[in-house]
């Protein structure tokens, strides 16, 4: 069985703009990979990997949605620029559903999610997981208190 969407095409941007394959090959043998990274802030950093943070087994997603067939405009837009912190896994041949994480600790969680807010993905959630089974917010925290 495949999964996949039929008819799909690749876009490339820099900086916000659309270049060509070429011009994306020329950058990335220019740059390596730190052409993946340009224009990446302070706070844009991953904090999953900041030593001594958070609790063993303990992690925050942030749910963005579930998709049939496409993402709507309105929100390909808003991830855009936050496109290297979206995770994607195709739940079925048509299905689509678009997390960002995990994250180690509720402050980094609250913090993604509120950039994302700001972009403009207004309908995110945040969930907690520990040792691979879901937990309520408030169990996670005092987990992460202790």
């Amino acid at each position: 069985k495949r999964i996949g969407v039929k008819d799909a095409f690749i876009t490339v941007y820099n900086d916000g703009e659309r270049i060509t394959f070429a011009e994306a090959r020329s950058l990335i043998e220019k740059l390596g990979e730190r052409a993946f990274s340009e224009g990446r802030t302070d706070d844009e950093s991953d904090e999953t990997t900041e030593p001594g943070a958070g609790v063993e087994g303990l992690e925050y997603i942030i749910d963005i949605g579930t998709f049939d067939k496409s993402v709507p405009s309105e929100v390909a837009e808003a991830l855009l620029p936050n496109s290297s912190m979206i995770v994607r896994e195709f739940i079925s041949a048509t299905k689509l559903k678009l997390t960002s994480g995990p994250l180690k600790t509720k402050s980094a969680s609250d913090s993604r999610k509120q950039q994302l807010d700001k972009e403009g993905v207004i309908s995110t959630s945040i969930r907690a997981m520990f040792n691979g089974k879901e937990i309520s917010l408030e169990e996670a925290v005092q987990i992460e208190q202790q």
